[in-house]
């Protein structure tokens, strides 16, 4: 009995078996179950104009995220001390010790616009309003639906 390739079956055959070896050895990317979660966008509020609803559904998204310590930002804009003004609330994990928040406030427009920013160690939600406190700049900040003012801050 002799033994005899067919040469046509050869001929595909060895290349996809060498296909299939490279597929085996070839290093893989690795899964995405270790990816980071995804930030949480809570909303972008105008004081001055939004609704209650609307208002209360962006408080209470940061609010919760805040108190899982899940990543989250909301965006407010409006009126303090008579100048437009926008506040970036950003949750910010501390190892070991929960969560803060990087408060970024920017107040004015065009070339007279100032930036601060600090760190706030709690965010409590009451009826109308989220307050931010502990925050290193020693000012609390209360956001809040209304048509003179977005946002009062006290020492």
């Amino acid at each position: 009995m002799s033994s005899r390739f067919n040469p046509i079956l050869t001929r595909f055959m060895l290349p996809l078996a060498l296909a299939a070896v490279a597929f085996v050895l070839a290093p893989h990317a690795p899964a995405h179950a270790d990816a980071a979660p995804q930030q949480l966008t809570c909303g972008n509020v105008d004081l001055t104009s939004a609704s209650s609803s609307d208002a209360a559904k962006a408080f209470d998204c940061f609010h919760n995220a805040f108190s899982h310590c899940d990543s989250a930002t909301l965006v407010a804009s409006g009126q303090a001390a008579g100048m437009p003004t926008t506040w970036t609330f950003v949750t910010v994990p501390r190892s070991g010790y929960g969560c803060s928040v990087s408060e970024t406030i920017e107040r004015g427009t065009g070339t007279a616009k100032t930036t601060d920013a600090s760190l706030c160690t709690s965010v409590n939600r009451d009826k109308d309003e989220l307050r931010f406190t502990g925050c290193a700049n020693s000012k609390d900040v209360a956001l809040r639906l209304s048509s003179a003012y977005g946002a009062t801050s006290s020492q």
